[in-house]
């Protein structure tokens, strides 16, 4: 063989040789650039954990966005981060928290673009959160409104009326708004039309929120459905530094 074809045959071997070594390295990146994300993640957990009032690290996971988890190291920023944590004790009853953020620092103490996410209480949760407010009414959750007893006193003749209310958010709290009332103790044989008109009109209470919230967030919307309420919020420029802080009504 000759030497023009010895290199002939060579020049196929190299560049396959070449595509070999680049793949290995790519892939060798890629995996390097997955251990480095777990770990990331498992240490943002523990982080976020320590700064979200009430939780358990052991039921708080996040997911960190992006393509390539170095290179946005490297940027100061990831594009987004999931953060789910189950069983945070809101005044001893557990909740559920869902966040996704975008454009989050790896400076915990400059601002994070945008923040949405919900909470999910169950009943209890709920009535921790009215009783912590002040007030004593039983809530009931159904589909679409609540539920809770009002007693008031007519002629010196106690009576018990149920209260179907809207809720919805205020600032930093869930206002319940009622929409009727019904008679349901007393046993009267007069007219009590107009004292269901009162019961309506003067009823209603609102829950403070926030104050079980990290500061910065805000409720953007309440839907209620049998046994369950799912609180929605927002937060710009929140500050993860911060987050240990609650919110105030």
């Amino acid at each position: 063989m000759t030497t023009d074809a010895r290199r002939r045959s060579r020049g196929p071997l190299a560049l396959i040789i070449v595509i070999v070594v680049l793949a290995a390295l790519v892939g060798a990146f890629f995996v390097a650039d997955n251990i480095a994300r777990g770990i990331a993640e498992k240490q943002v957990s523990s982080e976020i954990a320590t700064r979200i009032p009430g939780a358990d690290p052991s039921q708080v996971t996040v997911g960190i966005g992006g393509v390539s988890f170095l290179a946005q190291l490297a940027s100061g920023r990831f594009e987004s981060v999931v953060v789910d944590a189950a069983d945070v004790k809101v005044q001893g009853a557990p909740i559920t928290l869902h966040a996704r953020a975008a454009s989050v620092p790896t400076d915990t103490t400059q601002p994070i673009g945008d923040v949405e996410g919900s909470a999910v209480l169950d009943e209890a949760a709920v009535n921790a959160l009215v009783a912590a407010s002040g007030n004593d009414a039983a809530v009931t959750l159904q589909s679409g409104t609540v539920g809770y007893e009002v007693d008031k006193t007519f002629l010196g003749i106690p009576l018990g009326f149920t209260v179907t209310a809207a809720a919805a958010p205020k600032g930093g709290t869930i206002v319940f708004t009622p929409q009727s009332a019904k008679l349901t103790a007393g046993g009267a044989s007069f007219d009590v039309s107009s004292l269901v008109d009162s019961v309506v009109s003067d009823s209603g209470f609102s829950v403070c929120v926030a104050s079980s919230l990290p500061a910065g967030l805000q409720i953007s919307d309440i839907a209620v459905t049998p046994g369950q309420a799912r609180i929605g919020f927002t937060a710009k420029d929140l500050v993860l530094a911060d987050a240990g802080t609650t919110g105030t009504c």
